[in-house]
């Protein structure tokens, strides 16, 4: 007998990174609490501070329908890719889905 292997969840799904914009109220607020604190502290520079991107993690199915989005910053995102990865090359595509539902 043949020995049946089942398809593992990367043969069902991509996964990609998308930026997010920002609104344009949160860049306003962005750049006028920059220019606070620089009054404040004295600063030297533009009065911008150091903004966090956000994006998130899309898996797509082959279709490139989005199956699952997962929001990220430039803190996590590294450690949440290489996790799918190994989700994606591990497990069936009903058992990845099920975990990362579950977990998000």
């Amino acid at each position: 007998m043949s020995e049946f292997t089942r398809p593992t969840a990367a043969e069902e799904y991509a996964v990609r990174l998308a930026t997010r914009e920002r609104s344009p109220v949160l860049r306003v607020a962005h750049r006028v609490w920059g220019v606070a604190s620089t009054l404040v502290n004295g600063a030297v520079g533009d009065g911008l501070l150091p903004y966090p991107e956000t994006g998130e993690i899309l898996v797509t199915d082959r279709d490139d329908v989005t199956v699952l989005r997962l929001p990220t910053s430039l803190d996590t995102v590294d450690a949440t890719l290489e996790q799918l990865e190994t989700d994606l090359s591990a497990l069936s595509a009903e058992e990845f889905l099920a975990q990362w539902l579950a977990t998000n």
